[in-house]
């Protein structure tokens, strides 16, 4: 902003002390047309009126100058605001454009939410009654669990008792075992004694006059009756039709006589 000019306020200050008449004289307390005037000659006051001229001139010279420079300000600052209210229009029609945007944004959003909140509302509830049957079915649950502890218990406390029964009949069953054992292997040796004694029976049951040359010292005659009735006293069977003669009877007698003692 161009500012006047020193020298152009000085002048008129001093213009309009000289020529107001109101102006009071600092000195005097009276104004400066109470005053006596000398008389002057026309040229001088001729040149005191053109310098006072002069001076006029050169104050209105100074005075057109700040107004030319008020003008080009003023234009400059009335350009300056058609442009700030030109941006101030366009920047309110960008923020009503915003603003605009924003509330459907809000509004958008608030039904947004609307519809979010009913349905985690729904959500909600939905899961309250889930938990409420989940909890009434953990209920039930707990008190068959109660149940079934108590089955449970009552279940230990008869495994516990079977246990022991168990047990004792696992230690009466191994005496048993052991007692069988020993009455199998008693067995065992009843049936290997009874085994024998039968063959060695049957060894005796049967007797072979000619077997190993073994021969009683009877009559040759009468050996083949003392045989068969000695035997049939023990209840022995003979094996075979055919018995010893009397010449083998003989023979048996010397070598197991006379013959014997010479050997």
């Amino acid at each position: 902003m161009a500012q006047p000019s020193r020298r152009a306020v000085s002048s008129r200050q001093a213009a309009s002390t000289r020529h107001h008449p109101d102006t009071i004289n600092d000195e005097s307390g009276t104004p400066d047309d109470m005053n006596p005037v000398p008389n002057l000659p026309p040229e001088a006051i001729n040149s005191g009126l053109e310098a006072d001229l002069s001076r006029l001139r050169t104050d209105y010279d100074d005075l057109c100058d700040d107004h030319n420079a008020l003008l080009e300000q003023f234009r400059t600052l009335s350009s300056n605001h058609t442009s700030l209210k030109s941006l101030k229009r366009k920047s309110e029609d960008a923020l009503e454009d915003e603003l605009v945007k924003k509330q459907k944004r809000i509004r958008r959003l608030e039904r947004e939410h609307a519809v979010a909140a009913e349905r985690v509302d729904k959500t909600v509830c939905a899961l309250e009654s889930q938990l409420d049957g989940k909890s009434r079915e953990i209920q039930r649950t707990e008190h068959q669990l109660t149940a079934s502890n108590a089955v449970t218990m009552s279940r230990d406390t008869t495994i516990t008792s079977l246990r022991s029964i168990i047990a004792k009949k696992q230690s009466a069953l191994t005496s048993t075992r052991n007692k069988l054992y020993a009455a199998q292997k008693r067995d065992e040796r009843t049936k290997r004694a009874l085994k024998a004694a039968r063959q060695a029976y049957r060894d005796l049951h049967i007797w072979k006059p000619r077997r190993d040359g073994q021969y009683s010292a009877t009559a040759p005659e009468k050996i083949e009756f003392a045989v068969k009735s000695c035997a049939g006293a023990f209840g022995i069977d003979i094996k075979g039709n055919h018995f010893m003669s009397a010449r083998t009877v003989a023979r048996a007698v010397d070598e197991g006589g006379k013959y014997g003692e010479i050997q």
